[in-house]
């Protein structure tokens, strides 16, 4: 995730997560992301696993 930093116009908070494909780990992705407020979210698909996380985060 990166969002901009309280701190200034230029700076950048980034902070990096790895997340399961299995059921429960995308609900999680998911719940961090809403706490985090983050409205867009981009996915690069190389393979069939993100299915299922495309299909629980929609």
């Amino acid at each position: 995730m990166r969002a901009p930093s309280p701190k200034g116009k230029r700076s950048r908070r980034q902070e990096i997560r790895t997340f399961a494909t299995t059921t429960n780990a995308p609900l999680e992705l998911r719940d961090w992301l809403v706490a985090e407020q983050v409205s867009l979210v981009v996915m690069e698909g190389t393979g069939d696993y993100r299915q299922g996380a495309f299909y629980l985060l929609a």
